[in-house]
């Protein structure tokens, strides 16, 4: 290669380096230079006003003088990393520190505006709980068993927990002392019908609490009326006015009745769901074929973790001034430092990559300010050539979130 072309080749330039910026607010930023990470573009526009005078002494009106009106260098940044320092002067805001104080839990009353729907965990303040563990929603007192019918013969009609014969006889389930934790299926057959209208004498059932169950046979003595307690603490009640009567199912036929055991706190997937993802932000989900409607009022534990946040505003900064400072690494050409003594910066198009399947960016506008002042040779920057790039030089790079 000709000195000439190498001379050529070392002027040319493929530029890397890095970016930093010094916001101006100590009561906002107290740490001087931030480093800005990857800067994927970094470029500087010069823009230059002139007035024109053109000649009116001839038809070709040339040119007879230009004056520099105005100057205005400014430069344009994309940013590809989302700290918090560097998302605040893309977002056109302020960054500020919360602190999450730990907290726990205990049946806190929430009512549901709607199912589905879902409900935020705040504090007395309205203020969002983020990153909540061990969610547990419970129901508002004990609960109660309940039970319905579910098949019954055809002799039989039913509705709720009670089933009536053809004959008139009742027999209501009352799972109201139902002992059990958990849903039952209880089936049962009139295995012999009582001997006279009115009276429960003669009376024969079997009952089974789930498919396995024992077989618990209920005999009637005489009377209108009877209860039969089962194993589980639900009860069988026979009714008879002075004409009712039973019918003896067929043989193998039985009636069942579902119970559903009292919630002690609603079933996560089934009733309700909170994923990892939902509980950054305190939310619950209440589900459209649980057990829960709206209007209902539920009981939610929890545990807040204590926890420091980073937050940044929207849009509110009003002013973002400081200093910017590019120190190259070039891959060709000559390294080069720039120092912006007084810039103003602002958002220039979309903040993308909140949703997206690239990789997100942003760009920030940088205007260079007059500083004559206190830099009167350079009063807006100064670009100061350090070396030409070599094989042996290379530079690290390297970024850490807390500069």
């Amino acid at each position: 290669m000709s000195n000439q072309a190498q001379s050529l080749a070392s002027d040319l330039l493929v530029g890397a380096g890095e970016v930093w910026f010094n916001r101006k607010s100590a009561s906002k930023d107290s740490n001087g230079f931030h480093h800005l990470g990857n800067v994927d573009e970094f470029n500087i526009t010069v823009d230059v006003t002139t007035v024109e005078k053109n000649s009116s002494m001839n038809r070709k009106r040339t040119l007879m003088a230009t004056v520099t009106t105005a100057v205005k260098p400014s430069a344009s940044l994309t940013l590809t990393e989302y700290n918090p320092y560097d998302l605040a002067l893309g977002l056109y805001g302020e960054e500020a520190i919360t602190k999450q104080e730990a907290v726990t839990l205990t049946n806190e009353s929430y009512t549901l505006a709607s199912v589905p729907g879902i409900i935020t965990l705040t504090d007395a303040d309205g203020n969002r709980y983020y990153d909540v563990k061990d969610i547990v929603v419970k129901p508002v007192g004990a609960g109660k068993a309940t039970a319905t019918v579910k098949t019954a013969p055809s002799s039989m009609n039913f509705t709720g927990s009670t089933l009536t014969d053809d004959k008139g006889g009742k027999i209501q389930i009352d799972a109201t002392a139902y002992a059990t934790g958990t849903d039952e299926r209880l089936f049962f057959s009139v295995d012999t019908a009582n001997t006279a209208n009115g009276d429960v004498a003669g009376l024969v059932i079997t009952f089974k609490e789930g498919i396995t169950g024992a077989a618990q046979k209920y005999t009637a003595t005489t009377g209108t009326t009877e209860t039969f307690t089962l194993a589980s603490g639900a009860k069988a009640v026979i009714t008879l006015t002075s004409s009712d009567s039973f019918t003896a199912f067929s043989s193998g036929v039985m009636a069942e009745v579902k119970i559903v055991a009292p919630k002690t706190a609603y079933v996560k997937g089934v009733d309700y769901d909170c994923s990892e993802q939902d509980a950054r932000a305190g939310i619950i989900r209440f589900l459209p074929n649980g057990s829960l409607k709206t209007g209902d009022t539920v009981l939610v534990s929890a545990s807040v973790p204590e926890r420091t946040f980073s937050n940044v505003s929207l849009g509110d900064a009003g002013d973002i001034e400081g200093e910017l400072l590019f120190v190259g690494d070039a891959n060709v050409g000559i390294n080069y430092t720039i120092e912006g003594w007084k810039v103003k910066v602002q958002p220039d198009g979309d903040l993308s990559g909140l949703i997206s399947s690239d990789f997100g960016s942003y760009k920030l506008k940088i205007d260079f300010l007059d500083d004559s002042e206190h830099h009167p040779q350079f009063p807006y920057a100064k670009v100061t050539a350090i070396e030409r790039v070599s094989d042996a030089q290379s530079g690290k790079g390297e970024y850490l979130p807390e500069w």
